[in-house]
């Protein structure tokens, strides 16, 4: 985090899942903007990004349930259904209604997966490399 560039907030959510680590950036009034990193990564990927991001939402960098980070697991996420309902307890952790999100290869695939199972939670998705956003992937 010492390459970070703005004021950052940790946050921690329970969900059905377990604990969800958060890196929370940029104005309270600006509008949600939630990122999920590639498998094997964490929250800190978006480093070099974080300071254009955060002048403009209020950024919502998430530690996937189940990869490196800070979140914890007490239930691995193994169906479709299940990766659709840690968004969306991390989501109601956050107390957002919907919000654009961001992702990288799997975390491409998490926002893709969410918006076919809760559609009106998602204002807007932009997925870099999403992986298996044709093909089926398996949990």
């Amino acid at each position: 985090m010492k390459l970070w560039t703005v004021p950052f907030e940790d946050l921690m959510i329970s969900t059905r899942f377990g604990n969800t680590h958060v890196v929370a950036s940029g104005s309270i009034d600006a509008p949600d903007l939630i990122l999920f990193h590639g498998m094997t990564f964490s929250a800190t990927m978006w480093y070099p990004n974080i300071e254009t991001l955060s002048s403009h939402f209020r950024v919502y960098a998430v530690d996937t349930t189940g990869d490196f980070g800070k979140s914890t697991v007490t239930s691995i996420l193994r169906t479709r259904e299940e990766a659709a309902n840690w968004v969306l307890d991390v989501l109601a952790g956050l107390q957002l209604q919907s919000a654009i999100f961001i992702g990288h290869s799997m975390g491409g695939w998490l926002p893709l997966n969410f918006a076919v199972h809760s559609p009106t939670k998602v204002k807007k998705m932009i997925l870099l490399a999403p992986a298996s956003g044709i093909q089926k992937i398996t949990l």
